[in-house]
C-alpha cells in the first residue's frame, strides 16, 4: 500500500511536471543554460526520489520493524551508502562525467538497491516475523502492568526474541545482562534498592 502511493505520488507529479519542465524551472531562473540543465535533471531527479522512498521504507520501517536491525543498518551503511558515494566519485573524478551522468548514475544505484530490498522483502518469513512482534508486545505489555519491572519469565521471552539485539553466547555475558536489567529497572533507592538487587542475583543464578 506504501509503495503503490509512493508510486502514485511521484507519477502524479512526472505527469504534469515533466511535460512543461522547463517552464516550471524559468518560474524560478530565467538563464536559458539553467533551465535546460534542470529540464534534463528532473527525469532521473523524480526516479531516484521513487525508488528511494522505497529503500527507505524497507530498511527504516520494515525491516526494523521486523527486528532486523542489523540487516538495516548494514544495507544502509555497507550498501546504500559505499555505492552512492563510490559511483559519485567514480564519474566526477575518474570520468570527469558531468551533473546529468551524475543525477542518472545515482537513480541506477538507487534502483540496484531497490532490487536488494524488495527480494528481501518477497522472500521474508512474515509468519515468523509476525510471532517474534507478538511475543515482543506481550513481553513489554508483561512489562508495564508490572510497573516497569522485568520478571524472569519476560527476560526469557525477550532473549528468545529472534528480532532482539539482545543475544549473548557466553553465559557470563547473558547473566551480566540480565542483572543489569533488573537493576535498571528496580525502582527506589537506597536500602530498598540495595536489597532488589541482592534478589536480582539470586534469580538470576536461577535461570
Amino acid at each position: 500500500m506504501v509503495f503503490m502511493f509512493s508510486f502514485y505520488s511521484v507519477a502524479l507529479i512526472a505527469l504534469f511536471l515533466l511535460p512543461f519542465s522547463r517552464s516550471a524551472v524559468s518560474v524560478m531562473t530565467s538563464d536559458q543554460d539553467v533551465i535546460d540543465l534542470a529540464a534534463q535533471l528532473l527525469p532521473p531527479i523524480l526516479l531516484n526520489t521513487f525508488l528511494g522512498l522505497v529503500v527507505e521504507c524497507n530498511t527504516g520501517g520494515v525491516f526494523t520493524s521486523q527486528g532486523r536491525t542489523k540487516l538495516s543498518t548494514f544495507l544502509s551503511m555497507g550498501v546504500e551508502l559505499p555505492l552512492n558515494i563510490g559511483s559519485v566519485a567514480f564519474l566526477v573524478l575518474y570520468m570527469k562525467a558531468g551533473l546529468v551522468p551524475v543525477y542518472w548514475i545515482q537513480a541506477a544505484v538507487t534502483a540496484l538497491e531497490t532490487v536488494i530490498v524488495m527480494t528481501i522483502f518477497f522472500r521474508s518469513d512474515w509468519d515468523a516475523c509476525a510471532r517474534d512482534a507478538k511475543l515482543r508486545q506481550e513481553v513489554e505489555e508483561a512489562e508495564a502492568k508490572s510497573g516497569g519491572v522485568p520478571s524472569i519469565h519476560s527476560l526469557r521471552s525477550r532473549m528468545s526474541s529472534p528480532g532482539s539485539p539482545m543475544k549473548y553466547q557466553s553465559p557470563v555475558h547473558l547473566k551480566t545482562a540480565l542483572s543489569c536489567e533488573f537493576a535498571a529497572a528496580m525502582p527506589g533507592e537506597g536500602e530498598g534498592a540495595a536489597g532488589g538487587a541482592q534478589d536480582i542475583t539470586m534469580n538470576i543464578e536461577e535461570i
